[in-house]
């Protein structure tokens, strides 16, 4: 099944054309398995206002049935959110699943302006670094951000 994923091109901004929406066809599932690696690919910037009811949308998705107490508070609450992100990073291998679930919710508020989500974000990024190198580079601009004056 093919599913149509309305996103926008922020790397050309250039021209006004460029920053309007367009839409790429995927296989059905992509959209949530790509926006939940948002916070590992993408830099602080990057984002728009509306992204943070997507990566909601996609965490919401992608909780388990017996977890929907937390799912509903990480969606709705940043302590909640970073509570279970802290818990998911202490308990987990940055590289499972839930923490890409976890650290969305988080993101979310990042993108909403919240300074302590940014510092989980670069967090769970300078971790994620040893896999990835480019996440060390990110974590720095989490960090640098206005409003965020810890690099």
């Amino acid at each position: 099944m093919i599913v149509a994923l309305q996103t926008h091109c922020p790397v050309v901004q250039s021209s006004r054309k460029a920053s309007l929406p367009f839409v790429i066809a995927h296989p059905a599932g992509f959209e949530r398995d790509w926006v939940l690696k948002w916070w590992r690919t993408h830099p602080p910037l990057h984002f728009c206002d509306a992204d943070a009811d997507i990566l909601r949308r996609a965490v919401s998705g992608s909780v388990r049935r017996s977890e929907t107490d937390w799912r509903n508070g990480i969606t709705a609450e940043i302590t909640t959110a970073i509570g279970v992100a802290l818990d998911r990073m202490k308990r987990r291998e940055i590289s499972h699943p839930d923490i890409d679930v976890a650290l969305s919710a988080v993101l979310a508020f990042a993108i909403e302006g919240d300074d302590t989500a940014g510092i989980i974000i670069a967090s769970g990024l300078r971790r994620r670094a040893y896999l990835d190198p480019c996440c060390r580079r990110l974590s720095k601009l989490w960090l640098s951000i206005e409003g965020l004056t810890y690099s």
